[in-house]
């Protein structure tokens, strides 16, 4: 869900808050899935290497420097520093969507695949749906009734909204060393 906010929230940021064109605006955020393509061969060799529990608390912090560092940024901040960012920011999103829909089905049977993957699709609308809304709804506070959006205003509704990785953490803490084991084939203690 915290991931699913930055999406709504970046490209207004560059377009409204520092004056870029939608071209170059959508151009700087495509730069995410980039990022998103190069996580996919890592994330098997993560899993092996440190397991589930790890990469999940692991990604959520990055995650939260990575929402949070979106505030560093300002009309004067050079496109290709932002585009750069948005391209760690593709490679962590990456590893928590995947990482979780991993563990998602790891340990379910074959036969309740079927019922698991439309209810997680289900979820995982709701969860972007969720992630939007809080944004939305975040950057509607603080603008306030001048309704006026500068960047000041959307680095405050970054760095609120990097706190929401942090609450995931705790249930992370309570994963057990076998949960996912079949599929990222960890073993605590081994170096692999």
């Amino acid at each position: 869900m915290w991931v699913n906010g930055v999406p709504f929230l970046l490209p207004l940021m560059l377009q409204v808050g520092f004056g870029m064109s939608p071209v170059t605006s959508g151009s700087l955020t495509f730069v995410g899935s980039f990022g998103a393509l190069l996580m996919r061969p890592l994330l098997s060799p993560l899993l092996r290497r440190f397991g589930f529990s790890v990469v999940l608390i692991g990604s959520a912090i990055i995650g939260s420097a990575t929402v949070a560092g979106f505030a560093l940024m300002g009309p004067d901040t050079p496109h290709w520093l932002i585009g750069s960012y948005v391209f760690l920011f593709g490679i962590v999103r990456s590893a928590q969507f995947m990482t979780s829909n991993t563990l998602s089905y790891a340990d379910l049977p074959a036969h309740k695949l079927s019922r698991a993957t439309s209810l997680g699709g289900v979820l995982q609308q709701l969860s972007v749906s969720l992630g939007v809304s809080i944004a939305a709804m975040l950057l509607g506070l603080i603008a306030g009734e001048s309704h006026v959006l500068t960047p000041e205003r959307f680095h405050q509704v970054f760095l609120l909204t990097a706190i929401i990785p942090l609450i995931s953490i705790p249930g992370f803490l309570y994963l057990r060393a076998e949960d996912g084991v079949q599929v990222s084939g960890h073993v605590r203690g081994s170096r692999n």
